[in-house]
């Protein structure tokens, strides 16, 4: 018989979070925001979430599965906690990779445009970079709350489950009454 562990809850809880984080928004831009399950990616994530939570599932009530699907269940949440690390990772490298790429360019107009206007003044000079500025910041690409949700129940489940096996909390075998 196996004893409840407060880390199985634990990762049900992980579970629940890395399913809100999947549909919540990962990428704000301005006013626009790209919810993680708007692309494929943030699918990888929802089944992600299903697979620790079967997992957390399978340990918390170990006599509902046969012992097989325990095990199978615990290789299925590794592997899709660390595909949902490996897609968040992609994301995330590839929006700051967008983002400075575009203040890069915002920067090279800006300066374009300062050339161009050094005749009107210093004034109007301020006043289209700060304009620009402005625009950069209104319109840069920024990580939303689901992301940092996502990456951090995924995180945690997977140090959880790859820290679990299938009989580390087994109970030690009844000590039988030598008094005899």
């Amino acid at each position: 018989m196996r004893r409840q562990s407060p880390a199985d809850v634990i990762e049900l809880v992980l579970a629940v979070l890395l399913l809100v984080g999947s549909l919540s928004p990962w990428i704000t831009i301005s006013f626009l925001s790209v919810n993680g399950t708007d692309t494929w990616w943030g699918i990888v994530t929802l089944f992600g979430s299903i697979a620790l939570a079967f997992h957390a599932v399978t340990r918390l009530w170990p006599g509902s599965f046969d012992s097989t699907i325990a095990g199978v269940s615990r290789i299925g949440a590794l592997v899709g906690l660390a595909a949902s690390l490996a897609i968040l990772g992609y994301v995330g490298v590839r929006l700051v990779e967008a983002s400075r790429q575009f203040s890069t360019d915002i920067g090279t107009t800006e300066a374009r445009v300062t050339d161009d206007t050094s005749g009107l003044g210093e004034e109007f000079d301020d006043a289209l970079e700060e304009f620009t500025q402005s625009l950069t910041e209104l319109l840069d690409p920024r990580l939303a709350l689901g992301w940092y949700l996502s990456t951090a129940s995924a995180t945690a489940g997977l140090v959880l489950v790859a820290r679990s096996s299938r009989n580390d909390d087994e109970l030690p075998p009844p000590v039988l009454n030598q008094d005899l």
